[in-house]
């Protein structure tokens, strides 16, 4: 196996995180039918090693139980891996609640950006275009980002591509915003973490206008979608600041947001390690309740 790809299937690294076990027929079937993003090659792509190919690894509820309903996985890893903790245990607890998932391996450092953007809009635009065969309702495509992965879910939901209505390409044609966002303690913006703007921009000086095009919190807008939100005050790696000024901006824009922030826990705590205290898994089923996903309906 490809260390590439192999770090999202890593099982045994599960001990002592929230689900230590994942069903590895599940894995097994979702690396068979995962889905190249790019069939033609990726914008920027500097080969075909498996770190130059992005994919999508589709996780399907139980036949009868699905909701129609879609949610994108973008797990984290400080922008150099995927963590196992945050891509299968989160897609097979979706599909638990009959919703489908898509886990999206996006392309890492040394790309930077906008190579991971480019990624996860062309994740949505794919499962919205693929909608009747995944069986999936266009209108509920959410996705969920924890840390780096936080930082892409928030730079798709703040930067609209609704398609091109004159390509022939039917993936292009569709609209690359997800109908709800799930932001998990992220990386919001980079004009505020220079260390982390020089790595992404590959520039030892990175201009301004670019740090700011690239920090999601001051690219909302009113066409942001809805989004949940999880952060630990105290936060060794990502300032709790970062998801407050991302908070403001979707009140400053009548953006519906929902704000958990803690005064506990060190990164990742409550998935990464499983912390009775953080159970998000409650206010998040509530607020997907809340936002149509859990039942066979949209929301309007």
């Amino acid at each position: 196996m490809d260390r590439e790809e192999s770090l999202i299937f890593q099982l045994d690294r599960l001990h002592g995180c929230w689900r230590e076990e994942v069903s590895e027929e599940l894995v097994r079937k979702a690396r068979k039918d995962a889905i190249v993003l790019w069939p033609d090659g990726a914008p920027g792509a500097r080969g075909n090693a498996p770190a130059d190919v992005p994919l999508l690894y589709p996780v399907l509820p139980a036949p009868g139980k699905a909701t129609g309903a879609a949610v994108i996985v973008c797990p984290g890893g400080g922008f150099r891996s995927h963590v196992p903790w945050e891509a299968f245990p989160f897609a097979e607890w979706f599909s638990e609640q009959g919703i489908t998932s898509f886990v999206l391996q996006y392309r890492l450092l040394p790309y930077t950006m906008p190579a991971m953007l480019d990624d996860g809009m062309q994740a949505v635009r794919l499962v919205r275009s693929r909608a009747a065969e995944f069986g999936v309702d266009p209108g509920r495509i959410g996705m969920i980002g924890f840390s780096a992965g936080g930082y892409v879910t928030a730079m798709v939901s703040t930067h609209l591509n609704q398609g091109d209505p004159g390509t022939a390409d039917p993936v292009q044609r569709a609209s690359s915003w997800p109908n709800a966002a799930m932001l998990f303690y992220p990386v919001v913006d980079i004009h505020t973490l220079p260390r982390l703007a020089r790595s992404l921009l590959d520039d030892p000086d990175p201009d301004p206008a670019l740090t700011r095009c690239y920090s999601a919190s001051l690219n909302v807008s009113q066409d942001t979608p809805a989004t949940f939100i999880y952060g630990l005050q105290t936060d060794q790696m990502v300032p709790y600041q970062q998801i407050m000024a991302y908070a403001e901006a979707c009140e400053q824009h009548n953006v519906s947001f929902e704000l958990h922030l803690y005064s506990y826990g060190l990164h990742g705590a409550g998935v990464a390690s499983a912390d009775p205290r953080l159970n998000w898994q409650v206010s998040l089923t509530n607020w997907l309740g809340t936002r149509g996903f859990l039942k066979d309906n949209a929301v309007d």
